[in-house]
């Protein structure tokens, strides 16, 4: 097999790795929270505090995701589903509780009432 040969079997390899990446890539629309003018809201049930959920840095390193999709697509999904499963978290803003939930959501609507909130 010569050189030009080999460079064309790659190509399909890298086609899928940027198709992978791109459905996999976080979205805002994945989340189940109602959208307003100012984006997705949450509630806290500890502080009772509601805000906007921010979305942290993803684990890992980029650098190691496009390394290990150039050479081994299997794992390079894999690393891919492991770096983004652990950013985005429901954690509250003002107290750090992990209990926040959507702001339209039955018990938030509850937990605001009992506060006197709305």
């Amino acid at each position: 097999m010569n050189d030009d040969t080999q460079a064309i079997g790659i190509v399909p390899l890298l086609i899928l790795a940027v198709i992978l990446i791109y459905i996999f890539w976080p979205n805002k629309k994945d989340m189940p929270e109602i959208i307003d003018a100012k984006g997705p809201r949450l509630h806290c049930i500890d502080c009772g505090s509601s805000f906007q959920p921010g979305h942290g840095p993803a684990r890992g390193n980029g650098w190691i995701e496009i390394v290990m999709y150039f050479f081994m697509i299997l794992p390079g999904v894999m690393y891919s589903i492991w770096r983004r499963s652990g950013s985005g978290k429901r954690e509250c803003t003002v107290c750090g509780s992990s209990r926040a939930v959507p702001f339209t959501s039955p018990a938030a609507v509850a937990h605001r009432k009992t506060l006197g909130i709305d």
